[in-house]
Protein backbone atom coordinates (compact mmCIF):
# COMPACT_ATOMS: atom_id res chain seq x y z
CA UNK A 1 0.00 0.00 0.00
CA UNK A 2 0.92 3.50 -0.43
CA UNK A 3 1.66 4.43 3.25
CA UNK A 4 4.22 1.35 3.33
CA UNK A 5 5.69 2.97 0.27
CA UNK A 6 6.68 5.87 2.22
CA UNK A 7 7.88 4.03 5.05
CA UNK A 8 10.36 2.20 3.09
CA UNK A 9 11.61 5.27 0.85
CA UNK A 10 12.41 7.22 4.73
CA UNK A 11 14.52 4.48 5.47
CA UNK A 12 17.10 4.64 2.04
CA UNK A 13 20.54 6.16 2.75
CA UNK A 14 21.16 8.12 -0.57
CA UNK A 15 24.54 10.35 -0.31
CA UNK A 16 27.50 10.26 -2.54
CA UNK A 17 30.95 9.76 -1.22
CA UNK A 18 34.50 10.49 -3.51
CA UNK A 19 37.90 9.55 -2.92
CA UNK A 20 40.42 11.28 -5.20
CA UNK A 21 44.01 10.96 -5.41
CA UNK A 22 45.29 14.28 -7.00
CA UNK A 23 48.37 16.78 -6.30
CA UNK A 24 50.29 14.06 -4.20
CA UNK A 25 47.67 13.56 -1.62
CA UNK A 26 44.16 12.29 -0.83
CA UNK A 27 40.83 13.83 -0.69
CA UNK A 28 37.35 12.93 0.47
CA UNK A 29 34.16 14.15 -0.23
CA UNK A 30 30.64 13.14 1.26
CA UNK A 31 27.88 14.76 -0.58
CA UNK A 32 30.10 16.82 -2.43
CA UNK A 33 31.71 18.36 0.36
CA UNK A 34 35.29 18.19 0.96
CA UNK A 35 35.54 16.02 4.12
CA UNK A 36 39.25 15.15 4.67
CA UNK A 37 42.54 15.96 2.56
CA UNK A 38 45.60 13.76 3.81
CA UNK A 39 49.21 15.15 3.57
CA UNK A 40 51.63 15.06 0.76
CA UNK A 41 52.75 11.98 0.19
CA UNK A 42 54.67 10.39 -2.92
CA UNK A 43 52.34 8.37 -4.89
CA UNK A 44 54.79 5.71 -5.99
CA UNK A 45 55.37 4.65 -2.27
CA UNK A 46 51.80 3.62 -2.42
CA UNK A 47 51.68 1.47 -5.51
CA UNK A 48 50.37 -2.33 -4.98
CA UNK A 49 50.18 -3.86 -8.05
CA UNK A 50 48.67 -7.15 -8.35
CA UNK A 51 46.85 -9.47 -10.41
CA UNK A 52 43.55 -9.68 -8.77
CA UNK A 53 40.44 -7.58 -9.79
CA UNK A 54 39.43 -4.67 -7.45
CA UNK A 55 36.82 -5.61 -4.82
CA UNK A 56 34.47 -3.17 -3.38
CA UNK A 57 32.73 -3.16 -0.29
CA UNK A 58 35.96 -5.47 0.65
CA UNK A 59 38.30 -4.08 3.57
CA UNK A 60 40.94 -5.17 5.42
CA UNK A 61 38.47 -5.72 8.62
CA UNK A 62 35.18 -6.40 7.64
CA UNK A 63 33.20 -6.80 4.65
CA UNK A 64 30.61 -4.37 3.82
CA UNK A 65 26.94 -5.38 4.26
CA UNK A 66 24.47 -3.26 2.88
CA UNK A 67 23.46 -2.15 -1.08
CA UNK A 68 25.65 -0.02 -3.41
CA UNK A 69 23.21 1.01 -6.00
CA UNK A 70 25.95 2.84 -8.11
CA UNK A 71 29.76 2.88 -8.72
CA UNK A 72 31.81 5.19 -11.12
CA UNK A 73 35.10 5.16 -11.63
CA UNK A 74 37.01 7.84 -13.62
CA UNK A 75 40.84 7.96 -15.18
CA UNK A 76 41.24 11.46 -13.67
CA UNK A 77 41.31 13.63 -10.65
CA UNK A 78 37.28 15.17 -11.23
CA UNK A 79 37.31 19.12 -10.49
CA UNK A 80 35.62 19.80 -7.11
CA UNK A 81 32.74 21.63 -8.95
CA UNK A 82 31.92 18.37 -10.85
CA UNK A 83 32.42 16.34 -7.90
CA UNK A 84 29.58 18.68 -6.21
CA UNK A 85 27.43 18.53 -9.37
CA UNK A 86 27.44 14.73 -9.11
CA UNK A 87 26.51 14.66 -5.82
CA UNK A 88 23.49 16.52 -6.48
CA UNK A 89 21.89 14.41 -8.92
CA UNK A 90 21.51 10.98 -7.42
CA UNK A 91 19.10 8.43 -8.81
Amino acid sequence: NGENSRRKVQNVVMDSRAAQRRGGGLRLYVCGRLVAKSAPFRSGDYDLPTNQSPRIGSGEQDLFTGKIREVRLYRRALPEPQIQSLSQTLP
